[in-house]
């Protein structure tokens, strides 16, 4: 994915990436949900830290 970017890439993701090679973007060239699941990807699963909100409803029903 980043082979699209090169040594230009300002911080944000293409709306759409195909799933298989060469992945080719698509959609708007600028996305904010795009970047935010990046972001939210990494702290949830890289970094293991599970929001607030999560936790409480997971509490709340008893997972």
């Amino acid at each position: 994915m980043l082979d699209v970017y090169g040594d230009a890439w300002d911080g944000s993701i293409y709306e759409i990436f195909d799933g298989d090679p060469p992945f080719a973007p698509h959609g708007c060239i600028t996305q904010a949900w795009s970047v935010a699941e990046i972001l939210r990807t990494w702290v949830e699963d890289i970094e293991n830290i599970t929001p607030r909100y999560e936790s409480l409803v997971l509490h709340e029903v008893g997972v």
